[in-house]
């Protein structure tokens, strides 16, 4: 399992603040809110629900706290069938009650990074 392995090389490598938690499907599970930033990483696109797991991260961000998503970009690496396009994670972010923040095609050679803020509330 993933998680035993993140948590095996964090002992080896002498680093107690890595915290692994197994989520569900519509929900990351955190045990604490008022995290700073959540980053999703190569992962998005195997989502099964990711609109309502993104919703459901919001009310573990601070008020400011921002969700990163970093995912293939499709064109990048010519597989638009598996991957999700920037106008697909973007959608998912308006449909969960996000705004982008930023997006970057240009730090990573295959890879898009998304910033986003839970969007503001009336």
């Amino acid at each position: 399992m993933a998680l035993r392995q993140l948590e095996g090389r964090a002992r080896s490598g002498k680093i107690a603040n890595i915290k692994t938690v197994l989520g569900a499907v519509g929900d990351p599970l955190f045990p604490t809110s008022g995290l700073d930033m959540v980053v999703v990483f190569d992962c998005l696109f195997e989502f099964s629900e990711p609109v309502t797991w993104m919703r459901n991260t919001k009310k573990y961000l601070k008020r400011d706290g921002v969700l990163v998503i970093v995912d293939p970009g499709p064109s990048r690496i010519g597989s638009a069938e598996h991957f999700l396009s920037r106008a697909q994670i973007l959608a998912f972010a308006g449909k969960s009650g996000y705004v982008p923040a930023s997006v970057d095609d240009s730090f990573l050679k295959s890879h898009m990074i998304v910033v986003l803020r839970p969007a503001p509330r009336p």
